[in-house]
């Protein structure tokens, strides 16, 4: 409890997790119908996948990673690929929470 309170991104987590669920949430209902919606998913998954990275990874890697197998194999462990801390995309409320 100390450690978490004793972090600095501690008040941000959950304004940030809010605003990644709110990205996915029109995925989620979009694929909830029992219509057959199976010919959709490849490309509607691959542009979620896509604008979750963006707040990670940086413009030139998702650039050229221009198909989704390209997509996917970004290697998100090296540090090259990723955008620096300041440049995170955390939402509107988690940058809030941070700047205060």
């Amino acid at each position: 409890m100390e450690e978490s309170a004793a972090d600095p991104l501690f008040k941000a987590r959950p304004t940030s997790f809010a605003s990644i669920a709110k990205a996915t949430e029109g995925f989620l209902t979009k694929f909830q119908p029992p219509a057959p919606l199976a010919p959709f998913l490849y490309d509607d998954i691959t542009e979620l996948i896509r604008n979750l990275m963006q707040r990670v990874v940086k413009a030139n890697i998702l650039e050229a990673a221009d198909t989704p197998r390209k997509l996917v194999a970004v290697d998100l462990k090296d540090d090259k690929n990723l955008l620096s801390r300041d440049k995170i995309g955390v939402g509107i409320g988690g940058v809030s929470k941070v700047s205060k």
